[in-house]
């Protein structure tokens, strides 16, 4: 036992007595023993006994197993994860899940990215793989299985550019909600609803690297060969939309490390420190985790889904509101939408950010026709103003020519002093009926003037005043007229 079973006899000699001699019994047959010194090499992260590397799945297995007794172990030394059993389910599946990892062990790799270094669900250096039902992160050496992430969880994924970087990046972002459960610590990290997967690539390889695909065959990408070809390649494999935000769409004020512009800009939200990328599909807010996706059709309306507010003109905050969740919704409860602040954005961004808002607005709110849905911002008013005033300008110089016509032609009739004292009465009575005329045309435009016409009629366009400000600004303005000398004595005393 001592030179094929070096493993087992380690652990029998270590043992307390009772357990030792229960072992040894269990040690009664070479069978046996092989098994034992197997299944401990196996546990301690050994080779198999045989030093053969034929034994189907054994060092992913073991990666596997490690992993969830290193779980068990850290879940039974810290009794404050245990203070919860949903949170306690959610810290097992930190790194992996098992039980979706083990029925995805034989299905066929579809496409391999070597060599990737990934911010999460792990920080390191991985093997990307995606499988018909799975994507699985492996170790690059040991090939151990580091997370595992259901294909059928993934709703949205995204290639954008990294800013902060000196050369030309991209950032892959997958995530699996658009919203993402608001829990704290590792529970949000490790939630089923909150799964994301984070990698980036340079533009341009700095280095070789290579990609396996559904064949086996390997696809070599040399030093200086772009990589967005090979990353789309990847992204074809899982099914669901993959959006990638363009300057023709939105292009920041800002320089950046993209030759032809950056389709976003810097923010903050609250202290994390992150980019607003702005797509036809709506916003992502990306780079600091998690990601959260704000489609055009999930804002409040296309009033209300975006405003901006600057104090000083240098930085602006863009606040975002997003349609509330039905659940959350009393029966009959009007939805005031869950808002969303970026601060610190540089004011710079202001123009083209109203451009992406003027241009992307009818989206809002799942509408795709015009109309008025909820209160007018004055913002909202400028904007619609400019296309009501262009018209308005084009209909009055349309009048000014007719007007300018009719007065030639009245010139041009007249036949001398004699006619026009004939016609003297007639011209009195064509003067009171156009007087006639024009009472009328007031009155009807009286009755043109509805809420759809006339920003300023529409609910909420113009700001309510409390009481308390109407009698301030009425005695403020009484106290100006029932002392109209107080200001002449005043100049007299001071000359």
């Amino acid at each position: 036992m001592d030179s094929k079973t070096p493993f087992l006899h380690v652990v029998t000699t270590c043992l307390p007595e009772n357990m030792s001699g229960a072992l040894q019994q269990l040690c009664s047959s070479p069978t046996n023993e092989l098994l034992l010194e197997n299944l401990i090499r196996f546990i301690s992260g050994a080779e198999h006994s045989s030093h053969s590397s034929s034994e189907n799945g054994w060092a992913d297995k073991q990666g596997i197993v490690r992993a969830r007794l290193a779980e068990l172990s850290t879940n039974g030394n810290n009794k404050r994860q245990r203070e919860d059993a949903d949170n306690q389910g959610s810290n097992k599946r930190l790194k992996a899940d098992v039980n979706t990892s083990n029925d995805a062990e034989d299905e066929p790799s579809l496409f391999t990215l070597h060599a990737i270094s990934a911010t999460s669900p792990v920080r390191k250096k991985v093997d990307i793989t995606i499988h018909q039902t799975v994507i699985k992160l492996y170790h690059p050496t040991s090939h151990a299985v580091e997370a595992t992430v259901p294909l059928s969880s993934l709703r949205r994924g995204f290639v954008v550019p990294t800013r902060g970087k000196t050369k030309p990046h991209w950032t892959v972002i997958l995530i699996s909600t658009d919203v993402p459960e608001k829990e704290k610590g590792k529970a949000a990290a490790s939630s089923q609803n909150n799964r994301q997967i984070i990698f980036g690539i340079d533009a341009v390889a700095t280095s070789p690297f290579s990609a396996t695909d559904s064949n086996g065959t390997t696809l070599s990408i040399k030093k200086g060969d772009e990589t967005l070809p090979t990353i789309r390649l990847f992204l074809s494999h899982l099914g669901f939309p993959i959006y990638e935000p363009s300057v023709n769409v939105f292009k920041s004020a800002l320089p950046g490390n993209a030759p032809d512009g950056v389709p976003g800009v810097e923010a903050y939200r609250g202290a994390k420190a992150g980019n607003l990328w702005f797509m036809s599909e709506g916003i992502l807010w990306g780079e600091s985790k998690p990601c959260e996706f704000f489609a055009a059709e999930n804002l409040i309306n296309k009033d209300e889904g975006l405003r901006m507010m600057s104090a000083t003109g240098r930085t602006m905050t863009l606040i975002v509101v997003r349609k509330s969740k039905e659940s959350e919704l009393a029966e009959g409860e009007e939805d005031m939408g869950e808002e969303s602040q970026f601060s610190l954005i540089d004011g710079k961004e202001q123009d083209g950010i109203n451009r992406w808002i003027k241009n992307h607005r009818h989206l809002f709110g799942g509408s795709k026709s015009g109309g008025v849905a909820g209160p007018t911002t004055i913002s909202q008013m400028i904007m619609d103003s400019d296309d009501e005033e262009d018209g308005d300008f084009a209909m009055k110089s349309d009048d000014d020519d007719s007007g300018g016509s009719g007065a030639s032609d009245e010139d041009g009739d007249g036949d001398g002093d004699d006619k026009q004292d004939a016609d003297g009465d007639s011209d009195e009575e064509e003067a009171a009926g156009s007087d006639d005329e024009e009472v009328e045309q007031d009155e009807d435009g009286e009755e043109d003037l509805k809420a759809e016409n006339h920003p300023l009629l529409r609910p909420g366009a113009m700001p309510r005043m409390s009481r308390a400000a109407v009698d301030m600004v009425v005695g403020m303005v009484t106290d100006d007229l029932t002392r109209p000398g107080e200001a002449e004595e005043d100049e007299l005393l001071d000359d």
